[in-house]
């Protein structure tokens, strides 16, 4: 795809990297090289399993750290399993991982009870990143980093959600 965006004089660095899901077999897969990380870095993006919350979570994502990878939560306002144990994320947090929030989520795109906890999560300090969650250039899942930006803003202050959308992944891309 470089090579692509290149020879059509399109100036962008593209770096590898994916979401991975969480189950009983992400270690194995992280050591297959079937699960990246983050631009073949120690930062991993782990999407939580949408409902429900399988026993093994905190080992598998322990087992993940012990690897020398750190996990970054993708999306937990919107995962069930954080709604019923607010304190799961506080424990994971404390452990050293990440989390991602959506920029949506922050100014209500993804309804009035994610905004809520996506409000908490960031005044209580639990976010580290917000990301766009992009999937296709229009429509409902297009760009809206700026938005959900601005509203982080309102909430934590310009420096701290500047942080999230420049530093903080940039830290993450390049260590």
């Amino acid at each position: 795809m470089q090579l692509r965006a290149t020879q059509n004089g399109i100036s962008v660095q593209l770096k590898m990297g994916m979401e991975n899901h969480l189950d009983l077999n992400l270690p194995r897969d992280i050591a297959q090289g079937t699960a990246l990380t983050i631009n073949s870095g120690d930062y991993i993006l782990v999407e939580m399993p949408w409902s429900g919350r399988p026993p093994y979570i905190e080992s598998i994502l322990d087992e993940i750290m012990e690897l020398g990878l750190i996990p970054i939560i993708a999306h937990p306002e919107r995962m069930d399993m954080f709604y019923e144990d607010t304190q799961l994320l506080e424990r994971l947090v404390s452990k050293g991982m990440l989390t991602q929030i959506t920029a949506g989520s922050i100014y209500g795109k993804l309804g009035v009870k994610i905004r809520k906890f996506t409000k908490d999560i960031l005044v209580n300090n639990l976010c580290h990143v917000i990301a766009s969650d992009t999937h296709m250039a229009l429509g409902s899942r297009a760009p809206d980093l700026y938005d959900g930006w601005s509203a982080a803003v309102s909430l934590i202050g310009h420096n701290e959600a500047t942080k999230m959308v420049t530093d903080v992944p940039y830290r993450i891309l390049y260590g």
